[in-house]
């Protein structure tokens, strides 16, 4: 009897064993699709509806800490910082210079944010993806550096 009971227990630890595991394929065959804004395969394209839904002409990012800015075809300038935890919308001051150079102030309260947008190759720290212009965007005097590109 307790043989009888052994093995009707390794059959069903062995049956429970395997409808897990077919469990765990399953899940793994789904595809999930979870929101993500930056670059991959192609950072020109990548989310490109998304952005320009929301009316952005021009978006960049940046890491350690991780940063978004995003300008709109009114001129809003949109700015998310150190991951999320600090943002602010304000209305933004262009200048063109005359070596192509393009700049960017805003503020909203005690904070200021300019914003320098050269045309020179950027590759992202992390991801190792090429954009086609360098930003630097200075946040009540701290520097952050990045990528960024036009979406129109």
């Amino acid at each position: 009897m307790v043989t009888a009971m052994f093995e009707i227990n390794s059959l069903l630890s062995a049956r429970r064993l395997l409808v897990g595991a077919s469990l765990f394929t399953l899940a793994a065959c789904q595809t999930i699709e979870t929101p993500r804004e930056t670059a991959s395969d192609n950072p020109l394209t990548l989310h490109h509806a998304t952005i320009h839904e929301r009316g952005a002409v021009f978006r960049a990012t940046g890491n350690e800490p991780g940063w978004v800015v995003e300008i709109d075809r009114q001129e809003q300038l949109s700015f998310v910082g150190n991951y999320g935890a600090f943002g602010f919308q304000a209305p933004a001051q262009r200048l063109q210079q005359p070596d192509g150079t393009v700049q960017y102030d805003a503020s909203q309260g005690q904070h200021r944010l300019h914003l320098v947008i050269r045309e020179q190759r950027c590759q992202d720290t992390m991801s190792d993806d090429q954009f086609p212009l360098t930003v630097t965007v200075w946040l009540d005097g701290q520097g952050l550096r990045g990528c960024g590109w036009y979406v129109d």
